[in-house]
């Protein structure tokens, strides 16, 4: 499959992460170069003091739908800087023949009910979540449709989506530990998500 960008999202002042994501991706391996875009720091929105637990989960969101909304060519791979690529990750993107009509490839995540395999390396998804790694064939559609579901966890929205998502399986990025700006809490292992 041609991917037609590619981006990286990084909290400006998670430059930590930045860097650590730079040693995971070695940089002549990927076929397009992966720009960075800065992601919307859920720390710095004003939240009721109910739902500031939430502010992350929102910062996240809203990152995702500004990279969507703005990418210029498509398919766009959405990847954030806790992914984890397999050795043969290139490869495998570069293999993908997904169906027509698909909207959104999983290159990791969790699957909440098991996918339908439809071919050799890829399943369709009944329920699966987390965006640390991702194909989405029409961006800017997609960022429309995400502006209509809401704001809490991305991930969650496009669960919800009427969408044609696949997967790749086994899964091609894994999540790597440390703290999440997200849920506000350390992850003490790598997340691979297999069931």
């Amino acid at each position: 499959m041609d991917v037609g960008s590619a981006v990286v999202i990084n909290l400006p002042r998670r430059r930590d992460r930045l860097a650590e994501f730079r040693a995971r991706w070695d940089p002549s391996e990927p076929p397009l170069s992966i720009v960075t875009m800065a992601a919307v720091d859920g720390a710095l929105l004003r939240c009721a003091p109910a739902r500031r637990h939430l502010a992350g989960a929102v910062g996240c969101y809203l990152s995702h739908r500004a990279i969507l909304t703005h990418a210029e060519r498509a398919p766009l791979l959405v990847l954030e800087d806790d992914a984890i690529p397999t050795p043969d990750f290139w490869a495998r993107v570069d293999h993908l023949t997904p169906p027509a009509g698909w909207d959104l490839i999983y290159l990791g995540g969790q699957h909440l009910k098991p996918p339908e395999p439809v071919a050799p390396g890829l399943a369709r998804c009944v329920s699966t979540l987390r965006t640390h790694a991702y194909i989405a064939a029409r961006p800017q559609e997609l960022a429309r449709l995400l502006d209509n579901s809401g704001g809490c966890h991305v991930d969650e929205h496009l669960d919800r989506l009427p969408l044609d998502r696949y997967a790749v399986t086994p899964w091609a990025a894994a999540q790597a530990a440390g703290w999440s700006d997200v849920m506000g809490a350390r992850i003490d292992h790598d997340r691979t998500w297999e069931r």
